[in-house]
């Protein structure tokens, strides 16, 4: 029993160092978790702060940083960008300075006498210039004599000289330029080509479109209209409309017969079924003539866009007499219709005339043109 007791203290005693043991080993793990962690944060610190110096520094300033002196901060990018923003208007300038004081072609779109200013589009350059003008400015038409300013028009193709300050030294209407004016002028709007006569000119968004100082639509050029056309080469640069059209439309002319017109005495032409002409704007003269009325000749005044009228309702019809000769006394004759005495001769209207002759309700019926003076004819059943 006793040595039972005795072997049994020391295990006792053996045990209790164990747990102390567990115990003090739990706590020396914790320690070095805690440490690491301590690290961790520490470095990602660090490294954001590294990071963040680096993004606005060189690694020379790095260097600098960790000698203790003093960091430069490095303007060359901004400088870089300042130098090339100058060097983009130092190119811009010596482009404008290259059009100083040479003599430049161009079409003038604006010109205004109230300020004296005129927008010229530089064909050459392919862009415009608005410049202004004064008494020392020379003018000069397209053999170089002398003109007044009032000579020069929205359209007009010239050559021109301007200084650094945007003054017009010269201008000249160009003597290279060609000039056509005409009816019957065609615009093809899609192919955006003008055709005069046996000249096609082509034209583009830069050609000035004028009518009465203000802005014209290629499109509503018509035949009827007369157009100046101001061309280089066969590029159309400035179309002027010099007279637009109007519309003279007849009235009262059916029962003319044969019934034909001409404008200011040109060839005579059948009026057309709608009664309508078109004709340029200004003053007209109209003559109509048929085989069954006085010549009629009147003038008229054709307005841009507006509707005219020739009434002839008025003309003097031409009349001759006629002379039935028949047998048969106690019938009734018609004329066109209405009934006329056989014992006296009848004026008529000169033209085509349907005669009926009718007795105990027989009829003959016979066709007579009256155009003389006098006319006879015979009708007998």
């Amino acid at each position: 029993m006793d040595g039972e007791n005795k072997n049994k203290k020391p295990n006792n005693h053996n045990r209790e160092p164990e747990e102390k043991y567990e115990n003090n080993s739990s706590r020396g793990c914790l320690f070095p978790i805690f440490l690491l962690l301590v690290c961790v944060i520490i470095f990602v610190g660090s490294f954001t702060i590294f990071a963040s110096f680096m993004s606005d520094h060189s690694f020379n300033d790095l260097l600098s940083f960790i000698k203790g002196e003093e960091i430069v901060e490095d303007d060359t990018e901004e400088t870089t960008e300042n130098s090339n923003y100058i060097d983009s208007n130092s190119l811009l300038n010596k482009a404008e300075n290259g059009l100083y004081n040479t003599e430049r072609t161009g079409v003038i779109s604006q010109f205004s006498l109230g300020t004296n200013t005129m927008k010229i589009y530089d064909i050459e350059n392919k862009s415009s210039v608005t410049l202004s003008f004064n008494n020392q400015t020379e003018l000069k038409d397209e053999n170089g004599s002398e003109i007044t300013i009032t000579k020069i028009k929205e359209g007009d193709t010239v050559v021109f000289i301007y200084d650094e300050d945007r003054t017009l030294l010269s201008i000249q209407l160009n003597p290279d330029a060609e000039e056509l004016t005409s009816l019957a002028v065609t615009v093809n709007t899609s192919r955006k080509l003008i055709t005069i006569g046996n000249d096609v000119f082509k034209y583009n968004n830069n050609t000035v479109f004028r009518y009465n100082g203000s802005v014209l639509s290629p499109s509503d050029i018509t035949e009827y209209d007369i157009i100046t056309v101001k061309a280089i080469d066969y590029d159309a640069w400035g179309v002027i409309m010099e007279k637009c059209h109007g519309t003279l439309k007849f009235t009262n002319y059916e029962n003319i017969t044969d019934a034909a017109y001409s404008v200011d005495e040109g060839s005579f032409t059948e009026i057309p079924e709608d009664g309508l002409l078109y004709l340029t704007e200004g003053v007209h003269t109209i003559t109509v003539q048929s085989p069954s009325i006085s010549d009629y000749t009147g003038k008229f005044v054709i307005k841009a866009n507006t509707e005219a009228e020739i009434n002839l309702a008025n003309v003097q019809f031409l009349r001759g007499s006629l002379i039935v000769d028949t047998a048969a006394t106690e019938a009734a004759l018609y004329v066109d219709g209405v009934q006329k005495s056989l014992r006296n001769p009848m004026f008529l209207d000169y033209g085509s005339h349907r005669l009926t002759l009718t007795k105990y309700g027989e009829s003959v019926t016979k066709y007579i043109t009256i155009d003389k003076e006098h006319t006879e004819t015979s009708i007998n059943f």
